[in-house]
């Protein structure tokens, strides 16, 4: 019994740990802004929350399920379902593949790197002058 606690807690930790580093990742990749990015982890996090009662069944099997929960919920409406499957959406498709190449590691360094913005920032100094008056 305890043994199935320690695991319990062990997921708990490791959804909190992915959680913050989701938070990270939509920050430093501009993906949202403040109150679109704490609902967006808020529907990621209720998402993993609800996954792990349903452990047998695959992400897209789980997100149907979820999807069908909320509906069922006559508060919730449309645009928040919609929000709710973009977000696990981003989740799933953009931060699990970017975590996976990065094996798991923190998302810290990119949150202090600042993405680029446009080809012409990512030039170099030299080459920008040209680049802006062959356009």
């Amino acid at each position: 019994m305890r043994s199935s606690n320690k695991a319990t807690e062990d997921c708990y930790q490791q959804t909190q740990l992915q959680i913050i580093e989701f938070r990270k990742f939509l920050r430093a990749y501009k993906l949202s802004t403040g109150k679109d990015r704490s609902a967006m982890v808020k529907a990621v996090k209720d998402f993993l929350a609800f996954k792990h009662k349903y452990s047998k069944y695959n992400d897209s099997q789980v997100l149907e399920i979820y999807l069908t929960h909320l509906k069922s919920n006559d508060s919730v409406k449309e645009k928040q379902i919609r929000q709710v499957k973009a977000a696990v959406k981003i989740y799933r498709s953009q931060f699990m593949e970017f975590s996976s190449q990065n094996n798991g590691e923190s998302t810290t360094l990119v949150v202090k790197a600042r993405p680029v913005k446009s080809k012409v920032e990512a030039m170099p100094p030299t080459e920008t002058k040209s680049a802006i008056t062959h356009q």
